[in-house]
């Protein structure tokens, strides 16, 4: 359901969630190649997740790697040094986009930090001690979920919520990792009960609400502006109809 309510709302979430997802499976398979080619991708749609990514990668190889292989593990990441030099001219240089970089977000309470990723925190402690699996790829989920969790907590920039985009995926496998001992209900039970953001959302966008999509007959005066409109001129309309010309 997250995948596709976001992709209304905000499709470079899904996209950005799906990439740095493939591209640390990438990495811990040994595709090199691969996981720079997914990893330029990202920084090119959600510059944020592709500095996570080398954070998460960078931490989960000190945690699973002994010291005179962490080297040759994390090279590689050299590679993504051409799109991170383009995201610093976009966001510090360039005129037309260094608003980006100039935000202050307000963040929400903590408390509300803790409702949302408390149950999948919860869930999370408990795979912590259950479960087998590759020990590598258990070293990145955990540094994902360790990094994430600092950040909602500390915040140590502006732009911190912008790392938590995609925070439940580590903390969902590490739950999905000690369910996996258990009976298969366990997990539907589970699942149904983590599953409130992503029945409400449905709720919300199943209703006429105009501040959800844009309103048939309002998106047609804007389409029959382009029709009779010419350069130069100008309209005048509503906010909402002058948005949809632009």
């Amino acid at each position: 359901l997250f995948p596709f309510v976001a992709a209304l709302v905000n499709p470079h979430f899904v996209v950005g969630s799906s990439l740095l997802c493939w591209a640390l499976l990438a990495f811990l398979d040994g595709r090199n190649a691969r996981a720079l080619l997914l990893g330029c991708l990202l920084g090119l749609s959600r510059p944020y997740d592709l500095v996570l990514l080398m954070a998460v990668r960078g931490l989960g190889v000190c945690l699973s790697e002994p010291p005179g292989a962490c080297i040759r593990r994390l090279w590689p990441l050299l590679g993504f040094t051409p799109v991170l030099a383009y995201n610093v001219w976009v966001f510090y240089l360039s005129s037309g986009f260094r608003i980006f970089s100039e935000v202050r977000y307000s963040p929400p309470p903590l408390v509300d930090i803790a409702v949302a990723l408390g149950p999948a925190a919860a869930l999370a402690a408990f795979g912590l001690f259950r479960g087998t699996g590759d020990p590598a790829a258990r070293a990145h989920v955990l540094a994902w979920a360790g990094l994430g969790l600092a950040l909602a907590v500390l915040r140590p920039f502006a732009i911190s919520l912008q790392f938590l985009v995609c925070i439940g995926v580590p903390l969902l496998v590490l739950g999905a990792r000690g369910l996996s001992r258990a009976a298969p209900r366990t997990t539907a039970l589970a699942a149904i009960g983590l599953s409130s953001t992503s029945l409400v959302a449905m709720g919300i966008v199943l209703q006429p609400n105009p501040r959800w999509f844009v309103p048939q007959e309002r998106f047609d005066v804007a389409l029959e502006l382009r029709r009779t409109c010419r350069p130069g001129q100008r309209v005048l309309a509503p906010p909402d109809i002058g948005l949809y010309a632009g």
